[in-house]
């Protein structure tokens, strides 16, 4: 038998999807499937949901919003917005709860998806003409700092493990491996 949900249910999940919750917490904490989950915040079902506040109406996306091509200053202020918002996080439990510059609520807001506000984040599109050669030079010694740090915490704590490091630091595990590894080809 499948689980009705109340208006209110539906309402939160859709607040609570937008604030950056995943399908799969949502699902365990009202006993949904993820694709159940899924259909309620598109409003693929109880789409008649919805009341004055705008995180209640279902999330779907048109073709213009697939489609939707962004500024570079747009992108320059996602950037802006989601550094703020990662700097002011205290951990990263704190990322994950809402906020209202989370990369969903971002999608949302600029009309575009998820992937994109990522790849922008990452600076993997929406890279201005000033983000060439002094960006990369920029980037490269952000780098070179990062190692030193790195090799200043493996002399202070031999057995340091790169989730900690990554920790202390507040980098990404890929980007802390990827200096780790760096390091060791240095030292060779």
């Amino acid at each position: 038998m499948v689980r009705k949900l109340t208006d209110e249910e539906v309402m939160e999940i859709r607040i609570d999807a937008r604030g950056g919750a995943t399908h799969r917490e949502l699902g365990r904490m009202y006993e949904l499937s993820r694709r159940a989950v899924g259909r309620v915040v598109r409003g693929d079902r109880y789409g008649d949901v919805s009341s004055d506040n705008p995180d209640t109406k279902p999330y779907k996306r048109s073709q213009s919003q697939i489609k939707r091509k962004l500024t570079y200053k747009q992108a320059q202020e996602i950037r802006a917005l989601y550094a703020a918002y990662k700097a002011n996080a205290r951990d990263v439990e704190e990322l994950k709860k809402k906020n209202p510059n989370n990369q969903l609520t971002l999608a949302y807001e600029y009309g575009v998806t998820q992937l994109t506000i990522c790849k922008i984040v990452n600076n993997q599109s929406y890279r201005t003409p000033d983000q060439g050669p002094e960006e990369e030079k920029k980037i490269a010694n952000e780098d070179e700092e990062l190692k030193n740090q790195i090799r200043a915490l493996l002399t202070e704590k031999p057995s340091i493990s790169k989730r900690a490091i990554s920790e202390e630091l507040g980098l990404s595990r890929r980007r802390t491996k990827r200096l780790r590894e760096e390091i060791e080809e240095d030292t060779e």
